[in-house]
């Protein structure tokens, strides 16, 4: 320790504390690598350069502490990587099974086979490139290895940011979107009338 400046409990330490934690969950959500582990690095040798707290010499001096710390770590990483991956290939699978009742509605074949060719050309032409690409179970590997490593920030992150973006989407939906058709309809529709 150089300076207790950020020593356990004192303001400066919770201010550091949160400002790193709203910084990582941002990292977090955006999945990104560089940023969420260059923060880590940099909040761990802060509170051990500038604080009481040093993690590395705990670590060291409780190897089998540590040890069942880290695989307790990895273990619900795992179980968290699993069940995010789960939901992830979830929203994959609704978001193609709008497109396939659509399909179905404008589609009529004579024989499965043909439509099963239709099928696979129209679903090509409307996935965009980039959501072809994210659903590529190639491509995935590294988004669960992110999450098992970041398990406690996107646990809660995706436990509270997904109810809350489909609350804001469904509010948009009735509020908005029905004030502005009728908002639509008094003033440029009621101006194409004859």
């Amino acid at each position: 320790m150089l300076w207790a400046f950020f020593a356990f409990g004192t303001v400066w330490f919770w201010i550091l504390s949160i400002v790193w934690i709203v910084l990582l969950t941002f990292w977090v959500d955006c999945e990104d690598t560089g940023w969420a582990l260059g923060s880590v690095v940099v909040y761990l040798g802060t509170i051990t350069l500038f604080g009481d707290i040093n993690v590395f010499t705990w670590l060291k001096d409780h190897p089998s502490d540590s040890f069942r710390l880290i695989l307790l770590y990895a273990a619900i990483g795992v179980m968290w990587g699993i069940a995010k991956f789960y939901l992830l290939n979830s929203k994959f699978q609704r978001q193609i099974e709008r497109y396939k009742k659509i399909f179905l509605e404008q589609y009529t074949a004579d024989s499965d086979e043909d439509r099963k060719q239709a099928w696979t050309k129209w679903i090509d032409d409307k996935l965009e490139y980039s959501l072809k690409d994210k659903m590529k179970l190639s491509n995935q590997a590294n988004k669960v290895i992110f999450w098992i490593a970041y398990w406690p920030v996107s646990s809660v992150w995706t436990i509270l940011n997904d109810p809350l973006r489909r609350f804001g989407k469904l509010m948009y939906h009735v509020l908005f979107v029905k004030v502005f058709e009728k908002i639509h309809e008094k003033t440029v529709g009621k101006a194409m009338d004859i």
